[in-house]
Parts: structure tokens; sequence; C-alpha cells
């Protein structure tokens, strides 16, 4: 008898077990998702976040709510996400530089790829230089010629120490041979709101931040750190062609803490990629000046992985590694 009710109690506790496995896996999401943009309002990983939200709520049943966590070149967002709880409730909507240059460069409590769990790759963003459009400077070589005749006069906004945008300014500087004013800014809307209003003279951030000032006749972009061309702007050069070859991209991605359950990060994914397949986010995209880029949670991990490398390279050279 007593074995009798052993066996009958495991039997019950199997079926509980696999019954509450399939029903957690089969009920998530039942509650919003967070998704935190680590800019301010108005900035590149906000202005994708709230379109890719908009776009999911035909793929699944629960909104996604971004909140917004600026500070310390994306790394207060993505460190907050990945401490968080790994149930796929709480996301980040992070850039590469944010996600694996910054913590090459500062001491922030992740190390880069392998702290926490790739979702989706969105979209390729190539960054620009721009500057106000009355500036005396109409291209890059007249830039840094005033530049090289005035040393430290010309102020460079970029999204945050360690940022892509911070090493393409370093970078530049190195090979055009120039002394140019870094000035970070907590993200790419502030750093536009100053060059608006005199502060600096110049700027690097994604087309997507600036492209309605340009169309109002207020900004100029004047170079791409890009291989190509950008849709956007086919008319503004790249570096590259300006005789600068600084070509790293940035790209936009989604993460999720370390540890996520694989059914879990396979829901999100699979709801994301379909976000990005409709009408509404290539529209987006285009108009913004965004490159869709899709890649699922294995290849993008090994993309983060190889960036990381390349990057670290870079920021050796530059002698901007942390200690």
């Amino acid at each position: 008898m007593r074995e009798a009710t052993k066996i009958l109690a495991g039997a019950l506790g199997l079926c509980l077990a696999l019954c509450g496995g399939g029903w957690a896996a089969t009920t998530f999401p039942d509650r919003p998702i967070t998704l935190i943009a680590p800019n301010p309002p108005g900035g590149n990983t906000d202005i994708q976040g709230r379109a890719l939200a908009e776009a999911a709520k035909k793929f699944l049943p629960v909104p996604i709510t971004i909140v917004n966590r600026p500070g310390g070149g994306g790394a207060v967002g993505i460190s907050e996400v990945i401490q968080a709880r790994p149930n796929g409730y709480t996301l980040a909507i992070g850039a590469l530089s944010q996600c694996i240059l910054v913590p090459l460069t500062s001491k922030v409590p992740y190390r880069g790829p392998a702290d926490f769990q790739p979702v989706i790759k969105l979209a390729n963003t190539p960054l620009v230089l721009a500057v106000q459009a009355k500036s005396p400077w109409q291209t890059v070589k007249e830039l840094l010629g005033h530049a090289k005749a005035n040393p430290g006069k010309i102020r460079v906004g970029t999204a945050g120490i360690g940022t892509l945008h911070h090493l393409h300014l370093e970078s530049l500087k190195a090979n055009a041979g120039v002394d140019m004013t870094h000035v970070p800014f907590a993200g790419g809307a502030e750093s536009t709101t100053a060059l608006l209003g005199g502060h600096i003279e110049a700027v690097i951030l994604p087309p997507s931040v600036v492209v309605g000032h340009v169309r109002a006749g207020k900004v100029r972009m004047m170079g791409v750190f890009d291989e190509k061309r950008h849709p956007v702007a086919p008319d503004v050069p790249t570096f590259r062609e300006t005789g600068y070859d600084i070509t790293q991209g940035m790209y936009a991605l989604i993460l999720a803490p370390k540890k996520t359950p694989e059914p879990v990060v396979a829901t999100l994914h699979d709801a994301l990629k379909k976000a990005i397949e409709t009408d509404f986010f290539r529209k987006f995209a285009e108009e913004h000046g965004y490159l869709i880029s899709y890649m699922g949670p294995g290849d993008l991990a090994k993309e983060l992985e190889r960036d990381s490398a390349v990057l670290g390279e870079m920021v050796k050279k530059l002698g901007l590694r942390k200690d």
C-alpha cells in the first residue's frame, strides 16, 4: 500500500511537471513585455523600438511597453536588462556599440556577448557626420582643414564615451591628424539639439535622428561611415570615398537576460520576425534610413562575437581600452 502511494504520488508529480512546463510555454506571454531603450526619447533605439512594438501587436497577445533608460553610452539600460529575471518579460533594444563596444572601453556590469541572450537582429544603421546647414563647410575635407588650422575648436557630439560614434570620431582624428573636441551626450537626440543650438559644430549619429532636420533644411549630412552610400542620402559620399577608410556599421538587436528559456526566446523571435516583415515596419525603415537585416539568435550570437573581436582590436589600436 505504501509502495503504491509512492508510485501514485510520483506519477502525479510527473504529470504536474509536464503539464506545468507545457502551460508555461504555451501561455507566454500573459502580461505586458517591457522593452528598454537605452537612449532618451527620439534616439535611435527608441525610434526603432516604438515602431517594432506597434508592428508586433498583430503577433503577440500582450503589448510591448517602451521604457527609456539613457546613460553611460547605453550601459545603464543594457545592464538593467542583463540583471533582470530571465523570463522574457524584460528585454532591451540595443545598438552594437552599447552591447559590445561600451564594455571594451568602460567598467560596466557586463563584459560582452557572453553575458546576454540575443533574440533577433533588426536592421543595419550606418552612422553619418552632420553639421548645421548654414555652417561654412561644404565637405568633410573643408571641415577637417578647419580643424587642422584650429586645434580643438571643432566640437563633435556623440552618443557617449565608448560608443561606436566615439570610436569613429577617434579613428577620423587619428587618420586625418587633427584635434577635435569630443562632446558626449546621452543619445543622438540630445546631440542634435546641441547642434541646432550652436553648442557644437558637428555630430556623429544615425541618419534617422536627423533626417527630418535635413529635409527641413536645418542640417547637412557630410559623410557616411559605411562601405556604400546611404539610400536616404545618395549624394553624400562615404568616408572611404573621401580618403578615410572607416566603414564599421552599426546595427540594432533585441536581447534578453542570459538563461532565458529557449521556448521563450523562440516565441519572441518568431513574433518579432513577423513584425519586421510587415509593410508598416518596412515603410518605417525606408523613411528613416534603416536597412532591415534579419538574423536569428544563433547567427546573431556568432556575428556579435566576430564584431567584438574586430572592435576590440580597434579599441586597442586607438588606446581606448579600459584598465
